[in-house]
């Protein structure tokens, strides 16, 4: 794990990062950093259900009262930009993907359209939403093989459930109810996805728990810096 890619500034990216941030609510959150084609740096990101979007960087950090990272990749400058092309495809498809919990592996964005094919999954979530970009780029990011089923994330996915039901008109129940029968899948949380890009690629579990825990930390320096 490089730690030393772990940065709190925009400057630091030239074309492309995974973005981490704490949102007011205390839940971490991940999208991808990249340059548009005007040269300014946006963060794409599944925000919630229906809710895909790509927004200057610097909302997203103010949202966040600057409870934002960026993990830089040990990447290729032309990947790194197909990447990034990418990530502009997707946005300007001005996508609304239905959210979901679990990983679809056969999940695939089309490089030539950026439509998302989905064939075994109900939707996306912050997490697999990057995932997917990157391994449709050819550059997977995390290695779910022995990725272990955890407590904690149960009760997780029971209030990601209750924030849907919460928030969402009765139009949606049906989705909603599928969506929880996923409840207890297995879960890379924000923190690892972004903390993947810190490690050997693809990423392991143990690695990217390790690194995702070095981001958090970072995320609590700032905060109690003020």
């Amino acid at each position: 794990m490089d730690s030393n890619r772990i940065k709190r500034s925009e400057a630091d990216v030239a074309v492309l990062a995974v973005g981490i941030s704490q949102t007011p609510q205390g839940n971490t959150h991940t999208g991808v950093v990249y340059v548009d084609g005007k040269g300014q740096m946006r963060f794409l990101e599944q925000a919630f259900h229906k809710v895909t979007r790509s927004e200057l960087v610097q909302e997203s950090v103010s949202f966040c009262d600057g409870l934002f990272l960026f993990a830089l990749l040990d990447i290729d400058p032309d990947r790194a930009e197909i990447v990034a092309g990418l990530c502009r495809l997707i946005a300007s498809t001005r996508p609304s993907f239905t959210y979901a919990l679990m990983y679809d592996p056969d999940a695939q964005f089309d490089v030539h359209t950026g439509r998302l094919s989905l064939p075994s999954g109900k939707g996306l979530n912050c997490s697999t939403f990057v995932l997917v970009l990157f391994k449709s780029a050819q550059f997977p990011l995390i290695d779910f093989s022995g990725w272990p089923e955890r407590e904690e994330d149960v009760r997780a996915h029971k209030e990601l459930i209750r924030l849907l039901r919460d928030n969402q008109p009765p139009s949606e129940q049906g989705h909603i109810a599928a969506v929880e029968n996923e409840v207890g899948c297995i879960r890379a949380r924000p923190e690892e996805v972004a903390g993947s890009c810190l490690c050997r690629l693809p990423a392991r579990f143990e690695n990217a728990q390790s690194a995702g825990q070095a981001i958090l930390e970072k995320l609590g320096e700032i905060q109690r810096a003020g």
